[in-house]
């Protein structure tokens, strides 16, 4: 499988405790460069009535919130909803937050998500996934036949 490679996708599948009713999860696995472990997905992200696309969304368990890059975010040329202080290992700045809607593989989306503009020029990303998003589902990091993967699934 190569390096970002959009795996299994579920759909709807029966739950175990009632098996009459289903249960919706859309989920995907994509595998990832043991020598280079950084998580990336490709996403869609959507402010206003702009899109942008990118292969290089980073997933990050340490980030709190949702980032987009400086060029990102002047793809955009939108109107911040809001501002706030960012604060990470290389000191805290200023930055604009917008509301976005994030799409991932596999169906997933999210509407009304906080993306903070921020510099991202040390992670190789257009985006950093935070736990504001993670924590809404299920990641898993593992090797499968000797294949580093990382999944993600929520709930319908």
């Amino acid at each position: 499988m190569k390096v970002g490679h959009v795996g299994i996708i579920v759909g709807i599948k029966d739950k175990e405790e009632d098996p009459g009713k289903k249960h919706c999860e859309k989920s995907f696995a994509l595998s990832y460069d043991a020598n280079d472990p950084k998580l990336y997905s490709p996403a869609k992200i959507t402010i206003g009535e702009k899109i942008r696309q990118t292969t290089k969304a980073l997933w990050d368990t340490g980030a709190t919130i949702t980032a987009i890059s400086h060029a990102t975010a002047e793809h955009f040329n939108a109107v911040p909803q809001d501002f706030g202080v960012s604060i990470s290992a290389t000191g805290r700045n200023d930055a604009n937050i917008y509301l976005a809607t994030i799409e991932l593989p596999g169906g997933i989306v999210f509407h009304d998500v906080e993306v903070w503009d921020v510099d991202l020029s040390d992670h190789g990303a257009e985006v950093v996934i935070g736990m504001d998003i993670i924590a809404r589902g299920r990641l898993v990091v593992e090797t499968v036949n000797g294949t580093p993967m990382f999944s993600f699934s929520v709930e319908c």
